[in-house]
């Protein structure tokens, strides 16, 4: 940090517990406001030393970067400490540490700017004890200077000069450009990175090894390479899969006339190619051509004037005038099944995964049949039209079926009906499952998609009807949701995939719930942790309960019963234990059947003494002496 910030003998207490990667702590009520203001844009801070039970040997340096009340926003584990967790009511201290004390020190070296120098400079400056460079080079603060004060380097921000012992310049650097001044009109190196080369002189600027242009490079006569490649380059970072990148390109043109071009660049489509493109434009028209590292080349259109002989053959358009397309082979070979294969015809939706094919199948002795073959989604299915005049399919979708031999329709796999299906008499499933499936696409986190549904009526009873579907809600929960209505009055029942059930009212001989506590939502004035105990007060309804005054219950950890739900969504809402047992934060070695009531920290209860009030009753035992969570059995409402 550049500048520290100090207080007088500042202590506090760390008002929660933290883990070690905390970066926001919050202190005891009010005292946030006696320590310093850092301000960030001036890089400052102050110094917080954490320590357990005031030993020096145990603690953590923190710097503090900003302040809101009772709230430091903390960098952790400074000055060689490690960051560590903290129990709430650990001392916090405002201390002079080492690095502070080094920043002090440092300004102390500061020396004056030496005489000669000064004459020259452009501002003030100082030199810092060991401030200099190894070899014949050292420097003051603002100069580089060579040995025997020969050459030296001035400058600031983005423009810097190489000057000789009489002050002459010879090598200028200013906003991204070099000049080379003076006698010094030649540049002799290995490697050239530069945005543009001009020639003056004999008319050929020549490269032993590698030269870089970082903005687009223009040849206005010729560009020859002798024995070398020519290399474009691109620093474009990868991309996620399914997107492009391109490297830079070859433009041709003629002058400065960009309505026809030329460009030949590589591309990589992140995951499924990598591309040579040749741009062509000129006119209205322009279009690119594609040729890919499996070999394909892709084209609008592709004339052959005699004859094409291709084992695959990808178009976007193919026309046959006059004529027939044969597709043929010479397999003779049956596959693992039985089946010979001829070649076929394959369609593709290449971006997105899915693909089709039309192909002539043999079974040798049995049967041939014309084979439509549909992939997508991981699933595969076909359709076969064979020489017995049989239609074979997986799956049959269609609005009606009408049996006109005998009364019986049977299907081995399944039947879609992407219609209403409406049966008079029965319908009737054996060893199989009855799918409601919906089609709708996925949809945003919040909103709702439902399944078609099984729905039950009477056939003049249209206002009474129930019926049962799926629904997803989008990012919180998937339902089965059972709709009844009848008499003007409806009702969805929601059974969700967390095994909870809602609905209106609950009739029964009784109710059992997992958990031991009864607890109401309440709104705090901030978020408590479980184990907290309350009482009514604050900004809202619920604060922090403070020993000698009266408490109301204890945040909840898992309620058995929750009531005021209502306003559950709410920021700040809380589920207090208002009877039964539950978990209670506690100080001090506790033994099963002490009596609590509240410590001295607001919110955290302890071993009840004589005379002091009882909130409840530990259910264990613990010789933890620091703040943790005890099983207690709490009354509801009382004082502490």
């Amino acid at each position: 940090m550049d500048k520290f910030l100090f207080g007088n003998n500042l202590n506090t207490l760390l008002s929660t517990n933290i883990d070690e990667n905390a970066t926001v702590i919050t202190v005891s009520t009010g005292a946030g406001a006696s320590f310093p203001n850092p301000n960030k844009e001036n890089k400052e801070c102050f110094v917080i030393t954490l320590a357990r039970y005031d030993n020096d040997d145990n603690t953590e340096i923190c710097f503090v970067t900003a302040k809101d009340g009772d709230k430091f926003t903390v960098l952790r584990g400074q000055e060689g400490t490690i960051p560590q967790k903290w129990n709430q009511g650990t001392k916090i201290s405002n201390r002079i540490t080492a690095e502070p004390l080094n920043q002090i020190k440092d300004k102390a070296n500061q020396s004056d700017v030496d005489e000669a120098i000064g004459r020259i400079d452009f501002k003030p400056y100082y030199k810092k004890t060991g401030d200099s460079l190894t070899g014949a080079m050292y420097t003051n603060g603002n100069y580089f200077w060579a040995g025997g004060n020969k050459t030296y380097w001035i400058g600031q921000d983005n423009s810097w000069y190489i000057k000789n012992a009489q002050h002459v310049t010879l090598i200028s650097f200013e906003n991204g450009g070099i000049t080379l001044n003076g006698p010094y009109s030649a540049f002799i190196g290995n490697k050239l990175q530069a945005n543009t080369i001009t020639n003056n002189g004999a008319g050929k600027v020549t490269f032993d090894t590698e030269v870089y242009f970082s903005q687009p490079f223009v040849a206005q006569n010729s560009f020859r390479l002798n024995y070398n490649n020519l290399q474009l380059i691109s620093n474009v970072g990868r991309p996620d899969t399914g997107n492009y990148r391109n490297t830079n390109s070859i433009v041709w043109q003629f002058g400065e006339d960009t309505s026809m071009q030329g460009i030949a660049y590589f591309q990589e489509h992140v995951g499924i190619s990598n591309n040579l493109i040749f741009y062509v434009s000129g006119g209205s028209n322009n279009y690119n051509y594609v040729f890919d590292n499996f070999g394909k080349l892709g084209c609008k259109n592709l004339a052959i004037e005699q004859t094409i002989q291709t084992n695959n053959l990808v178009t976007n358009n193919f026309t046959i005038q006059d004529n027939t397309l044969t597709i043929q082979t010479n397999n003779i070979t049956p596959n693992g099944n039985g089946f010979i294969h001829g070649n076929g015809i394959y369609f593709n939706l290449l971006k997105r995964g899915v693909n089709g094919s039309i192909y002539l199948q043999e079974h040798p002795g049995i049967e041939t049949s014309l084979v439509f073959q549909t992939s997508g989604g991981g699933v595969t299915r076909s359709m076969e039209l064979n020489t017995d005049g049989k239609l074979i399919v997986d799956r049959l979708q269609t609005n009606i079926i009408t049996n006109n031999n005998g009364d019986k329709v049977t299907f081995d796999t399944s039947v879609y009906f992407p219609q209403s299906v409406v049966t008079a008499n029965s319908v009737q499933v054996k060893n199989n499952d009855i799918l409601l499936s919906s089609d709708s696409g996925s949809v945003d986190t919040g909103k709702y998609r439902n399944t078609s549904s099984l729905k039950f009526q009477f056939n003049n009873g249209d206002n009474m009807n129930a019926a049962l579907y799926f629904q997803e809600h989008a990012g919180t929960s998937n339902n089965l949701i059972l709709y009844v209505s009848g008499g003007g009055n409806y009702y969805n029942y929601v059974f969700d995939n967390f095994g909870n059930l809602y609905a209106k009212n609950f009739h029964g001989i009784a109710l059992q719930a997992k958990y031991a506590d009864l607890a109401e939502y309440y709104i705090a004035d901030q978020k408590y942790d479980p184990g907290t105990i309350v009482k009514i007060g604050g900004i809202n309804e619920i604060t922090t309960a403070s020993k000698g005054g009266f408490f109301m219950g204890i945040i909840s950890t898992k309620p058995g019963i929750e009531i005021n739900e209502s306003i559950k969504d709410h920021p700040l809402a809380l589920p207090v234990a208002l009877a039964g047992r539950v978990p209670v934060k506690v100080v001090g070695v506790i033994s099963k059947g002490d009596p609590i009531t509240l410590s001295g920290i607001n919110g955290i209860a302890t071993k009840s003494k004589n005379m002091e009030d009882v909130i409840g009753f530990a259910l264990e035992s613990s010789d933890d002496p620091l703040i943790k969570l005890v099983e207690c059995s709490v009354k509801s409402i009382g004082r502490c």
